[in-house]
């Protein structure tokens, strides 16, 4: 469908996003955008556009402005305002003010319905309009014009017509048509009326004889049309007095015995003219006047006239006669046709007189005219008519004319239409049928034939049902059939779907669910009593079909007639519950809807009842209601605060709880704002929750803080879930909490207790590292007094000992955490203080630490330190003799629940008797006894370049383990 529409938008992203919701709806709009006000007038004035779309809220104006301006110009145009968000009063100020819709941005599926609807509105007005417009100009045109209802009752008429018959308008309205018709043609006037009534139909113009007021007769030319006007059908006539055009006739069929003639005669040498009295008559010219003679008649010719007039004369002095038709005006300022004809008398080559006639032909030429003005009339009614005329031969079916909607609704050429018969536009298989038919060949003229639900054909081959009104007559001596057809198919098919859908509607209303009757004025069942029905009330259709319906009680008659009357003067559409019986005297309560039913002139004529029975519904409430008292008490027994919230976060309940625990009774509460309660430090965390609850969200735990009536805090622990009702929409939220305020006390302290308990054991750490760095420092003091190489090589082994010891305390106090270390930040540490502690070695060893971060409990952190200082204390002993440099790996590793710590040289290796050795020796017995205590294993291997790995591998999980069994 293409639309011109005019946008009244200041937003380009409003504009295509709308369009394109048009574009998607199926339509083809051709978009102007405008963004001033001022340009508003000017665009409606143009004409041009089929709707105007607005945005509500535009810059410096609204929606409404936009309305005034386009009533000032064209009020008739739709206009639809479209907004973001709008109040409910902004919307109907809107529509008030003229909007024919208000559609919401967030649900343009409105949008297209709404345009197409608007659109079509607006076309149907103007269409009235266009028609209304018409049906005045005929009314004022020279043609009489009749409306008359059913009944035959004159309803309206125009001013020629009362001058055609010679009545009042007074007289004829409210009259019967039949005081005008000739009782010898009032049968198949009467017949032909009806069929125009009944079939809503346009005869072709037939002429007609009527009585005037006076009694003498009037020959009319009538063409009669079916309309429906106020949902009343009605037959609208035009006349065309023809009685002239008939006298006319006459005049012309004894023209030539009576015809009387002016005659002249001129002498051109004696300059003598002789003019018949006729002439005189002609020209309304007193005979007795002096002055004669074609200088005194030319006083009667316009300047135009005159020249053609005296041309011929010229020519007739030299010899050529002429025929001539002039216009004229008498001395009585009439205006004439004057037939002026010359012919000249030649004697011996030479024109000696000259003779001819005047005619005055007026009225030959009037009737003339007027003769080709109702031809042309006639064919302008042919050609643009509505409904397609064919004309066709009764002999040989041949079309002889077609008019523009016969071309339109059948796809052929006036060329095409022209070489065909009516017998082509018709299906294969009815082409014979339409030959039997035979009808059409022995009709007589004058009489018209109606032939419904008649299958033709288009050229594209797509059939059509059509009515066919056809008349025969006699054009220029050919018997011809003039056929007028209305294109019938979208009736008929809205008769086969309603006779679809009353089907299924009668098989929808026996198998409904619910009751459904039809009453008439006086409460008598119509004619529908559902199954439902007699299973609900127990009475069969048989039985009440035409008498009041039988379960009012009789104490809700009065009630029920009541009701009954306000829904047949128009007050309906409420639903009732009330209280009815069964036919057994059983009573129920019903859900009752009244839905009125009109006829086609829109009067009520009868009532259609929804019943529902709701008696079980009855119980569940009264049921619930116990229920809800129940819950209610126990609500209000509880030691917890329980709440309801509403969309805008006031309280609608609190139970009583909230006086024990904040201090407020419920109804210093409900009502105020539950953020008026909370703690300052959580509102925006609380009013979060808030908005996530209304979108949907629930929560089963959080922690809330409220201020209480003295203002302390109550500590608390809450839920909080969406509030949903039948529809599934968000009301609010409702939740309860639980006052936890001793038991947060009683956490801080615990957490008081803890805080100093940390600060005791960071404290013991501390003390124990710095003991140990006393032990060490002794030692170190102690081998300044040594000389025995030996000796001062096992103090200051003992020394690297202790500091690995002191080293895992100190790394404990530092830590935020008492109970583990990270493992390869000590060694870093460890090594460092390993090289300090061998001051005198001089070798250039290269250490580097590979592999995880580990984290080690106490337990297992200070034999993993003794075992690490040993293994690396004795790579820098014994893997370098003889070198001057070397380097040594350390790889820290977790597998799954897994420690390997692997310590690699590249050395002179092992000797081969280490395994015997390393008996006697206290670093590999120490080694082999913190290993066991970790219960892993201890191994050693040559490493590629000959140098040596000693590997230890443990379980955390079996070191916790170990660590319990100790505790133990």
């Amino acid at each position: 469908m293409k639309l011109a529409i005019l946008f009244i938008e200041d937003n380009p992203l409003d504009v295509e996003l709308t369009t394109r919701e048009l574009i998607k709806g199926g339509l083809d709009p051709n978009v102007t955008v405008i963004e001033r006000i001022e340009d508003i007038s000017s665009e409606i004035d143009s004409n041009k556009y089929d709707l105007v779309i607005s945005d509500y809220k535009l810059a410096g104006f609204t929606g409404i402005d936009v309305l005034t301006e386009i009533k000032k110009v064209n009020p008739d145009i739709p206009v639809i305002l479209v907004s973001g968000t709008v109040p409910d009063e902004q919307a109907i100020d809107a529509v008030l003010a003229g909007a024919k819709d208000y559609i919401l941005k967030d649900n343009f599926t409105r949008l297209v319905p709404a345009v197409i609807r608007e659109y079509e509105a607006y076309v149907r007005l103007k269409e009235k309009k266009q028609n209304d417009l018409l049906l005045e100009a005929l009314f004022n045109s020279p043609m009489g014009v009749r409306v008359a209802d059913a009944s035959r009752t004159i309803v309206t008429v125009n001013e020629r017509y009362c001058a055609m018959t010679g009545y009042s308008k007074e007289e004829l309205i409210g009259s019967s048509i039949d005081i005008l018709v000739p009782k010898s043609n009032l049968e198949e006037s009467k017949l032909n009326y009806h069929k125009c009534l009944d079939q809503l139909t346009e005869s072709t113009p037939v002429p007609h004889r009527n009585i005037k007021k006076d009694g003498s007769y009037i020959d009319l030319l009538i063409a009669s049309k079916g309309v429906i006007v106020n949902n009343n059908r009605c037959v609208i006539d035009t006349f065309q007095d023809i009685t002239e055009m008939q006298k006319y006739k006459r005049l012309f069929e004894e023209a030539g015995k009576i015809a009387k003639l002016g005659g002249w005669q001129i002498n051109y040498a004696t300059k003598e003219e002789v003019w018949t009295k006729e002439v005189y008559q002609i020209f309304s010219l007193d005979p007795n006047i002096s002055e004669t003679g074609p200088g005194f008649i030319k006083k009667c010719f316009a300047s135009q006239e005159l020249k053609k007039l005296e041309t011929v004369l010229s020519e007739l002095e030299k010899g050529v006669p002429f025929v001539i038709e002039l216009k004229a005006k008498g001395y009585s300022n009439t205006e004439k046709w004057i037939k002026f004809t010359g012919q000249p008398l030649i004697e011996k080559g030479v024109v000696m007189e000259a003779f001819g006639s005047i005619q005055d032909i007026t009225e030959e030429k009037l009737r003339e005219l007027e003769l080709e003005k109702n031809e042309n009339r006639y064919r302008f009614l042919f050609e643009n008519s509505p409904h397609p005329i064919i004309m066709f031969s009764k002999k040989d079916y041949s079309i002889s004319e077609v008019n523009k909607a016969a071309i339109k609704l059948y796809g052929y050429s006036e060329e095409e239409f022209l070489s065909k018969t009516v017998i082509d536009i018709r299906p294969e298989e009815d082409k014979n049928s339409f030959m039997n038919y035979g009808l059409l060949d022995i009709a007589e003229d004058d009489e018209t034939r109606v032939f419904n639900k008649i299958r033709h054909q288009t050229k594209e081959g797509k059939e059509i049902l059509v009515d066919v009104f056809v008349k025969s007559v006699t054009i220029d001596g050919v018997p011809t059939n003039i056929s007028v057809i209305n294109d019938s198919t979208s009736k008929y098919e809205a008769e086969q779907k309603l006779i679809e859908t009353n089907a299924v509607l009668s098989k929808l209303i026996e198998s409904s669910p619910i009751a459904i009757m039809t009453l008439d004025k006086e409460g008598r069942v119509f004619d529908v009593w559902n199954k439902k029905a007699e299973e609900l009330f127990g009475w069969d259709k048989e039985e009440v079909l035409g008498d009041v319906i039988p379960y009012v009680p009789a104490d809700k008659q009065e009630e029920f007639q009541e009701n009954l009357r306000k829904v047949f003067s128009g007050e309906y559409g409420s639903v009732f519950e009330i209280e009815r019986l069964r036919k057994g005297g059983e009573k129920i309560f019903l859900r009752e809807l009244a839905t009125p039913i009109e006829s086609e002139e829109g009067d009520i004529m009868k009532i259609m009842f929804l019943v529902e029975d709701i008696t079980a519904q009855r119980k569940t409430e009264k049921a619930l209601s116990n229920s809800e008292k129940k819950y209610r008490q126990l609500v209000e027994a509880s030691h917890d605060m329980v709440w309801r919230i509403d969309k805008d976060g006031r309280f609608s309940f609190v139970n009583s709880a909230s006086k024990l625990i904040l201090g407020y009774s419920p109804d210093e509460i409900i009502g105020n704002t539950f953020l008026e309660y909370v703690s300052e430090d959580q509102l925006k965390d609380v009013e979060k929750i808030f908005r996530k609850v209304l979108s949907g969200a629930t929560f089963e735990h959080f922690d809330l803080k409220m201020v209480k009536k003295d203002g302390s805090i109550s500590y608390m622990t809450a839920t909080s879930y969406p509030m949903i009702d039948n529809d599934g929409s968000i009301l609010g939220s409702s939740g309860a909490a639980t006052d936890i305020s001793h038991i947060k006390e009683y956490q801080q302290q615990l957490e008081e207790t803890l805080r100093e308990k940390e600060v005791l054991i960071k404290e013991i750490h501390h003390r124990v590292k710095n003991n140990l760095a006393v032990i060490s420092g002794i030692l170190g003091l102690q081998a300044l007094h040594l000389t025995d190489e030996n000796t001062i090589a096992t103090f200051e082994q003992s020394q690297s000992r202790i500091k690995s010891i002191a080293m895992i305390h100190e790394h404990l106090y530092q830590t935020e955490l008492f109970t583990s270390v990270e493992i390869k930040s000590y060694l870093k540490e460890l090594i460092s203080e390993i090289k300090h502690t061998f001051v005198r070695f001089d070798k250039d060893i290269e250490i580097e630490i590979y592999g995880d971060e580990v984290q080690l409990n106490m337990n297992q952190a200070v034999p993993f330190g003794i075992l690490a200082n040993e293994l690396i204390t004795n790579s820098l002993k014994f893997a370098f003799e003889g070198q001057d440099s070397g380097r040594i790996d350390l790889l820290l590793k977790k597998d799954d629940n897994r420690i390997l710590f692997h310590v690699s040289d590249n050395g002179i290796g092992l000797p081969e008797d280490f395994e015997y050795r390393k008996k006697s020796s206290l670093g590999m017995t120490l080694v082999e006894t913190v290993t066991s205590q970790l219960n892993g294993v201890f191994s050693w291997d040559k490493t590629q370049k000959d140098g040596t790995k000693f590997c230890v591998e443990f379980s955390i999980k079996d070191m916790n383990n170990w660590a319990k069994k100790k505790l133990n």
